[in-house]
């Protein structure tokens, strides 16, 4: 009981002393695992459709289901640059788009330059090529689903 009154008075008496001295740090809340709580807050969306959130694990690039990334998992989402990896199945189109079959295709989605608090590029790199999307026009994705 006396060595919580002491680090009671001893955290009063430095808070105290911080702010007779004129500091001008502010408190941060810090949660269990050491990270900052508020940076949780401060990392940019995305804003797909409806969706408007943080790692989605789909992305549905057409209306017709020819481009959706399934599976995704993110490596990375920070305040500048969001990384993730999932499949894409391409349809072969042969005889036809409708009747050709589809495979699986590894995929990786970037997210960057953010813009009033949401990411405004994507690019998807899939099956050697690379497109580029920008919000909230030019290929960005119709939906997304996820958390």
């Amino acid at each position: 009981m006396t060595r919580h009154r002491g680090t009671a008075a001893l955290a009063l008496g430095l808070a105290t002393a911080l702010s007779a001295c004129g500091s001008t740090n502010r408190a941060v809340a810090t949660s269990v695992d050491g990270s900052n709580a508020t940076s949780a807050k401060r990392l940019p969306i995305l804003e797909v459709g409806t969706y408007a959130g943080r790692e989605p694990t789909t992305l549905s690039f057409s209306a017709d289901g020819g481009n959706i990334v399934t599976h995704l998992r993110w490596s990375s989402w920070t305040a500048t640059l969001a990384v993730g990896h999932g499949v894409s199945n391409l349809d072969n189109c042969v005889p036809s788009c409708a009747g050709g079959k589809s495979s699986p295709v590894a995929t990786a989605i970037t997210l960057m330059l953010v813009h009033q608090g949401h990411f405004t590029v994507m690019t998807e790199r899939r099956d050697g090529q690379t497109l580029r999307s920008t919000f909230p026009n030019g290929g960005w994705p119709r939906g997304a689903t996820g958390s």
